[in-house]
């Protein structure tokens, strides 16, 4: 039985894959650039796949993602430590053994003089649209300064592939650039010359087809800094759970919590919601109409945003150093009106929304949750569709100017015991 459910996980993760990779490809300049070695179904689940993008898509490709997993059951893990490249592992539930992963890279790192230069993805876009050398070309030159860039295995099983694969695109060319790029891939193969030299070559050939590079000045000095500003400045012990109401935020954190020992939930809005301050100041002499706390706190944005910037880095402390689980996040409260919006109305960002975001505290991890419209509507039906379309793009926005290095995101279409379990496995890491 448990075999049949793993095939059938397989099963949907490869459909999943290749229905979104052709959709990418009819709608965004989307290059692979290296063939993938598939022997069996099995290969979908080792390794990457790597694309090139414009950096000017990646957030409507990232929308699509999200909207595509949160209809259809698939979670995933989006990692951006990288300085030129966007990682995600797709599952259902197994992340470590059952999980496609797509790597879509801005730009192209190789090494010239032992020196980290890249190219930009919108150079070599550029290129392939001047037509001064074909697009399976451009490929090959790139995938050999990558062999000598990352030092690979020129007779690995895979290289090997791409090898077989990369001389049947480029004697359909037959042009005198293309073989010249033949000749140098063949001597590569019959090791008739150096990776070292091949890579010169491959970058010469570059930069007469008109894709300028340049050199990344001080990478290692760019990497301690990173690193420095995230142990500094991100939150360690915090990760938030965000979604929109009735998506699963609550019983899913609370299955979970059962076995993260180390752990607690706690609501955001306790942050802000100090007894000090909030009842008796905030209600006594802010709340003259005697509105509801929920319909209030949609007119203290900015209260919300200074005093839980404060309470949220004593967290820790006030709950004698147990990690948290944060219900909710800042952004539900960066935009008005929200839960009480009116026929035809539509919510709108805080006044200097974008200084506000530039301050938000950022946590290391993040939990985003999604599931169908429909699924809302049955769940809780508390958010009209316009607000919940509003929220998700925010929690999209802030996830990617902020650049949060790890975000889960979970599709509650699945049973709340998968829910639990992935969210435990990512909390546990």
């Amino acid at each position: 039985m448990k075999s049949k459910e793993k095939n059938m996980e397989k099963q949907k993760l490869i459909s999943f894959y290749k229905k979104l990779i052709k959709e990418l490809h009819i709608d965004f300049s989307l290059l692979l650039l290296r063939p993938k070695y598939i022997p069996s179904e099995d290969a979908y689940f080792k390794g990457d796949v790597d694309f090139l993008i414009k950096k000017e898509e990646f957030e409507s490709i990232f929308k699509i993602l999200y909207e595509k997993c949160k209809n259809e059951g698939i979670n995933f893990i989006f990692i951006q430590k990288f300085t030129n490249k966007k990682k995600f592992h797709f599952f259902i539930k197994d992340q470590q053994s059952t999980s496609i992963t797509i790597e879509f890279w801005t730009a192209i790192e190789f090494t010239k003089n032992n020196k980290l230069h890249i190219f930009e993805a919108e150079e070599i876009f550029e290129s392939i649209e001047n037509k001064l050398f074909s697009k399976s070309e451009i490929l090959v030159l790139i995938y050999i300064t990558h062999l000598y860039h990352k030092q690979k295995d020129v007779f690995s099983q895979e290289n090997q592939y791409r090898f077989k694969e990369f001389f049947i695109q480029l004697k359909k060319n037959n042009s005198t650039e293309g073989e010249v790029v033949f000749q140098l891939l063949n001597k590569i193969k019959n090791e008739e010359i150096t990776l070292l030299k091949a890579n010169k070559q491959a970058i010469k050939l570059l930069s007469k087809a008109k894709i300028k590079y340049k050199k990344v000045v001080f990478p290692v000095f760019h990497l301690y800094r990173k690193a420095l500003w995230g142990k500094i400045f991100h939150l360690h012990n915090t990760i938030p759970v965000v979604g929109p109401d009735g998506v699963g935020k609550g019983i899913v954190s609370e299955k979970s919590l059962t076995k993260l020992k180390n752990r607690t939930s706690f609501r955001f809005k306790d942050l802000y919601r100090m007894r000090i301050f909030y009842k008796h100041i905030i209600l006594r002499f802010f709340n003259p109409k005697d509105l509801k706390k929920n319909k209030l706190d949609e007119k203290l944005g900015y209260y919300i945003f200074i005093i839980s910037s404060l309470s949220i880095y004593v967290l820790p402390i006030y709950l004698r150093g147990k990690k948290v689980l944060l219900d909710r996040y800042y952004l539900d409260y960066y935009a008005t009106p929200i839960r009480y919006l009116k026929k035809n109305q539509k919510p709108k960002k805080l006044k200097g929304y974008n200084s506000i975001l530039y301050l938000t505290p950022i946590p290391k991890k993040m939990i985003f949750m999604g599931c169908k419209n429909q699924s809302l509507i049955e769940r809780k039906n508390e958010l009209s569709q316009t607000a919940v379309d509003y929220l998700q793009n925010l929690y999209i926005e802030f996830i990617l100017k902020k650049k949060i290095p790890e975000t889960l995101f979970i599709s509650t279409e699945n049973k709340v015991e998968i829910s639990a379990k992935t969210m435990q496995e990512f909390c546990e890491k």
